[in-house]
This record gives C-alpha cells, structure tokens and sequence, in this order.
C-alpha cells in the first residue's frame, strides 16, 4: 500500500494535477486522485453546480424543472 497526501494549491499547480473537463473534475495524478476521491469532487450535486455556475457566467438559459433540491 502507497501513502499519497492530498492536492495542496501551496506547493502544487492546480493544471499540474487537475482538469475541468466540462463539469468534472479529473484526476492527473496520484495526490489528484486521492483528493478528488475523499473531497467527493464529482458527485451528482457538485456537477450540476457546476453546470449551473458555467450557464450563469455565460449568461445560457437556465431551467430549474429538473433540479433536484437537497434538504
């Protein structure tokens, strides 16, 4: 078993060890993948915020129908 730390912006570079990729967040690298794996980085919530967040500062249209609410 190998110990990785986590992505630290610190001392690493986030292009280095990441990509946005439409809505998800993958993984480059060891310490990428560890950290996206235990922060959840791509789970359903957070790429649909993603979605939403890109629609805004591109000013597309925006439905709310099928939005899921968390509660």
């Amino acid at each position: 078993m190998k110990l990785v730390g986590f992505f630290n912006l610190c001392r690493e570079f986030w292009g280095e060890n990441l990509r946005l990729d439409e809505a998800l967040i993958q993984p480059l690298t060891d310490i990428a993948e560890v950290t996206a794996s235990i922060l959840d980085f791509n789970n359903d919530e957070r790429i649909l915020e993603r979605e939403l967040l890109k629609k805004v500062a591109t000013n597309e249209q925006i439905s709310l129908t099928n939005v899921p609410v968390s509660r």
